[in-house]
C-alpha cells in the first residue's frame, strides 16, 4: 500500500477566486507535501494547456487521464456538454540513457475538441458506472498498487469541490473489486467510444523520428523513416 495519507482540506479562496469556500481532496505525504503523481500530471495539463482544474468555475468539470492521454469534459447548466481528447508524450533518447548522461525529454501535445454528442455521451458514462463517487484506491479493499501497468487518474472539480484520485490497472481486480470493474469497464466503453490507442498511435506517428514514452517504461518509436 502506497505510504500516503489522503486528507481533506478546506481552503478558503472565496475572495481570491470562487466568492465562496471550496473544498480539496488531495494525495499528500504524512509530511503534507502533495505525491508526485499530482505534481507530474499537472505539469503536463500545463503544458499542453489544459485547464487547471482547482481554479475552474465550470458547474462541473472532470478530466478522465492516464501518464499519455486526457479526456476532459465539462458543462455549465447540464444541457450542453463540451470535451476535448488531449495526446502528450515526451521522447526518449535511448543512448543518453545507455551512458546515463542527463538530457532534457521534449514535451509534445495535441488537443482536439469533442463533438457536442459525443461529450455528453461520455457523461453518461460516468454517470450510469457512478465513476465520480468511487473513493479512493488505498480505501478500496483488495485494491492495491503494482510495478508496472496503467495508472488512471481522475481529477473532479465543481463550483465547490475538487478532488484528484489515482487508481492503478482496474483490470486486474475487476473479478474481485466491484469499483475495479465499473472502472475497467468504463475504460472498455472509452476506447470503443473514442478510438483511444488509435488517437494516441496517429499522435505518436505526427511527431518527428524518434523514440517517445508511452506510459510507464514503456517506448514506442515512430513509423516514419528518419531523413537523410
Amino acid at each position: 500500500m502506497k505510504q500516503i495519507i489522503y486528507i481533506l482540506t478546506f481552503l478558503t479562496f472565496g475572495q481570491l477566486c470562487f466568492g465562496q469556500e471550496k473544498s480539496f481532496y488531495v494525495p499528500t505525504y504524512g509530511n503534507g507535501d502533495t505525491t508526485l503523481w499530482f505534481k507530474w500530471q499537472q505539469e503536463k495539463f500545463e503544458k499542453a494547456g489544459l485547464k487547471n482544474l482547482t481554479k475552474t468555475t465550470d458547474t462541473l468539470h472532470f478530466r478522465f487521464a492516464s501518464e499519455t492521454q486526457a479526456i476532459d469534459i465539462w458543462t455549465t447548466n447540464f444541457l450542453t456538454f463540451s470535451g476535448t481528447l488531449t495526446n502528450f508524450t515526451t521522447s526518449y533518447d535511448p543512448d543518453a540513457h545507455k551512458r546515463n548522461k542527463k538530457k532534457e525529454d521534449k514535451y509534445f501535445s495535441d488537443s482536439k475538441p469533442l463533438e457536442t454528442k459525443t461529450a455528453r455521451q461520455v457523461y453518461e458514462l460516468f454517470i450510469e458506472k457512478s465513476i465520480l463517487e468511487i473513493p479512493p484506491q488505498d480505501s478500496i479493499k483488495y485494491w492495491t498498487d503494482g510495478l508496472d501497468g496503467i495508472t488512471y487518474f481522475i481529477e473532479h472539480s465543481t463550483k465547490n469541490s475538487y478532488s484528484f484520485k489515482d487508481y492503478w490497472t482496474p483490470s486486474i481486480f475487476k473479478d474481485k473489486v466491484e469499483e475495479a470493474k465499473r472502472f475497467h469497464e468504463l475504460t472498455e466503453k472509452l476506447e470503443a467510444l473514442l478510438n483511444l490507442r488509435q488517437s494516441f498511435g496517429q499522435f505518436i506517428n505526427s511527431l518527428p523520428y524518434g523514440s517517445y514514452r508511452a506510459g510507464g517504461i514503456a517506448i514506442i518509436t515512430t513509423s516514419k523513416k528518419k531523413g537523410r
